[in-house]
């Protein structure tokens, strides 16, 4: 006779009795939050409490996991969490340093894809050639302030690779010896994590994305750092995991083996927003690294439209209808969920080569096409439906919507990926730091917590407030910021001038290039 089937919140409870790490994984409306806000409890209440930390990836996302969780657990950021965990060991980040910053070779690939033509194979890795050739151009620029000859075309670099490949390499070894040199003559104290989105050589510190590189470094190659963490906590708990970084759920798998130490990831593969985040672990559950629990509840939808969110799931979950507890302490009525869901949809055309054209030029084309068909299956939805409220994961739509449809125009005419590299280029100039100013000092004077960041962030740029009058100065040229009526680099360039943001290699790096761009046309 077959076992009745354990409720997820039991399941999860016995994978932690024997030290199984685990995933529970749930659509959206699942619960899951509230799922983890049980597993904790049940942890830490009673005679023998587990220690318990939870981790998430921004700090609203902490607040509210701590609002929920009323049992003794500690609740951190992922940043937090690595940065209390490494802060100690100085020499072990200063030997770790010099990764974040050191180029690797370029190295040609080996048999293209199917359907590719030599010229789209030699374009393919000119672009790849070129990039790194990029790279190389910035770190020479930072570290050894030399300027580096304009990468060749695609036409003089495809006659004969090796003759550029070889002395890229060169430069390559250099710059790498020189940021070893460098970086081993620093103090090992005086290096720091900055809290900002960039790493920077000339005043050597890291920022996030450099944190979750070193942390993942020392914890998988350092015992004893594996053993601390065990020693330190009973589990783990990660929420949104698909959005954790690939090297942080890596290191942290390989800390709980061996170790009596839980881990348990808390999300939903198919919501994954981060390119660098791990997405799904189909892999390390074939390995047996963690056990798959499913949360087949929908406490949200009506079951006509968990009907239609079922059919797309790629991973065999199948949500069903979960009723509310209400205050009253009754259910909620079935009928009170009922709804409707209707889908419209358009056949995206089939990509068919044209004679003599590249595979490149077939790509694009197609692209061009679908990208039509898309808006006018938006525009039909909006003449048929006018009062529904659309939610679009298409970025030209939005970019259009709110008035940068030019803007989205100039970056799609130019790279394959426009969204990604707006983006990049915006943190690049630091607007994003700008943006977190801004948004800081709005929430104010009721935020306390905006108030100490934001003084923190003031401080660690360089600007330090001690006085009441320095208090004073700083809001009245925030309040300037806010209202100031100039270019969107003017105001970048006010911020870094009046000492809110300090500007980053890579901003310093970009600035020269584009001068030299500017000369050269």
């Amino acid at each position: 006779m077959a076992s009745p089937r354990l409720e997820p919140l039991e399941e999860i409870l016995a994978h932690i009795e024997r030290f199984e790490n685990f995933v529970l994984q749930g659509g959206a409306g699942s619960g899951k939050t509230e799922t983890l806000k049980q597993v904790v409890q049940k942890l830490t209440d009673g005679s023998s409490p587990k220690r318990v930390v939870c981790i998430t990836h921004t700090n609203k996302a902490a607040d509210e996991i701590s609002e929920r969780i009323s049992g003794n657990a500690e609740v951190s950021t992922i940043h937090a969490f690595l940065g209390a965990l490494i802060r100690p060991y100085k020499a072990n980040i200063k030997a770790a340093l010099p990764e974040l910053f050191t180029l690797p070779h370029f190295e040609r690939l080996g048999e293209s894809e199917e359907g590719d033509t030599p010229k789209d194979k030699a374009k393919s890795e000119h672009e790849r050639f070129k990039k790194a050739h990029e790279k190389l151009e910035s770190r020479r620029q930072t570290v050894q302030e030399l300027k580096t000859e304009k990468v060749v075309g695609t036409r003089v670099y495809d006659k004969a690779p090796d003759v550029y490949i070889a002395p890229h390499n060169q430069l390559v070894d250099q710059v790498n010896s020189k940021i070893k040199e460098v970086l081993q003559l620093v103090e090992a104290n005086s290096i720091k994590y900055n809290e900002t989105a960039f790493n920077s050589f000339k005043d050597p510190s890291f920022g996030h994305d450099g944190l979750i590189e070193i942390a993942s470094l020392l914890i998988q190659r350092h015992a004893n750092l594996r053993k601390i963490l065990s020693d330190k906590f009973d589990c783990i708990f990660i929420d949104e995991y698909q959005d954790t970084h690939r090297d942080v759920v890596k290191s942290l798998v390989q800390a709980s083996s061996g170790n009596d130490l839980t881990l348990g990831l808390f999300g939903d593969s198919e919501q994954a927003i981060y390119s660098d985040g791990i997405g799904d672990v189909e892999c390390y559950i074939a390995n047996k690294d963690f056990v798959l629990v499913q949360k087949q509840d929908n406490f949200r939808c009506s079951p006509q439209v968990i009907e239609v969110a079922n059919s797309f799931r790629c991973d065999g979950l199948k949500q069903k209808v979960a009723l509310k507890f209400l205050d009253d302490k009754s259910f909620e009525a079935l009928s009170s969920r009922e709804g409707s869901a209707k889908l419209y949809f358009a056949m995206a055309p089939e990509k068919v080569p044209m004679e003599g054209e590249s595979k490149t030029e077939t790509n694009s084309r197609h692209k061009a096409e679908c990208a039509e068909l898309r808006d006018r299956l938006v525009d039909t939805v909006v003449q048929k439906h006018p009062t529904f409220t659309q939610l679009k994961l298409t970025n030209k739509s939005i970019a259009s919507d709110v008035g940068f449809g030019t803007l989205w125009e100039v970056f799609d005419a130019n790279y394959q990926s426009p969204r990604e590299e707006i983006k990049r280029t915006l943190k690049r100039l630091q607007f994003e730091q700008l943006f977190e100013i801004i948004d800081l000092h709005e929430a104010l004077p009721g935020d306390r917590r905006a108030y100490n960041r934001l003084i923190g962030i003031i401080n660690r740029s360089g600007t330090n407030i001690k006085t009441t009058a320095d208090k004073s100065d700083v809001s009245r040229d925030l309040l300037r910021l806010r209202d100031l009526r100039a270019t969107a680099y003017e105001t970048i360039e006010f911020a870094i001038g009046r000492g809110f943001i300090s500007k980053s290699d890579s901003h310093g790096s970009f600035l020269i290039k584009t001068d030299e761009f500017f000369e050269r046309l």
